[in-house]
């Protein structure tokens, strides 16, 4: 009898839903390469003039503190966040519960927001290049609502800016 194989292999193969492949191609729009020129690589890429990413980060903390006190009534209101907790990636390793943005040094440094519930729904996240004057940022939320995507991310930019330009 001959050698007969018959290769099933379902997970290769797999036909992906209409509706999948739908979402797919609309979250293509948005979602962006930040070494790249276009639109969304644009939008998550900043020129900045601080050297020292601990400094750039601490005075970014002062203008988040300034700007949360500013916008924790609206946030709740349009998007049910409540508090927040940031924390700070070096490598592989995790700190949460950060209390002085700084220490994330080069790493990555990112803010949790959270509902009602202490569960995080929404988050903005920055990192420095190592080897350009530039800063990479974004923002993510749960659910297919992008409005508080783009909401945020706005606003990581401007507090990014603002920091970029205090002095000490």
């Amino acid at each position: 009898m001959a050698d007969r194989r018959v290769y099933i292999d379902y997970n290769a193969t797999t036909p992906l839903k209409a509706e999948v492949k739908a979402a797919m191609i609309e979250d293509f729009d948005i979602y962006g390469n930040a070494s790249s020129m276009h639109a969304a690589g644009r939008l998550a890429l900043l020129k900045i003039k601080t050297v020292d990413h601990e400094i750039l980060k601490n005075r970014y903390q002062t203008v988040f503190l300034r700007e949360w006190e500013n916008r924790k009534d609206e946030l709740k209101a349009k998007y049910s966040i409540t508090a927040w907790e940031a924390a700070a990636y070096r490598g592989l390793e995790e700190i949460r519960g950060l209390t002085r943005f700084g220490d994330a040094k080069r790493g990555g440094l990112k803010i949790n927001f959270l509902n009602e519930n202490n569960i995080p729904i929404a988050a903005i996240w920055m990192r420095g290049s190592a080897t350009e004057p530039v800063f990479r940022v974004m923002a993510d939320a749960e659910g297919q609502d992008r409005r508080l995507e783009r909401d945020l991310i706005e606003w990581q930019r401007r507090m990014v800016v603002l920091a970029d330009e205090e002095t000490d």
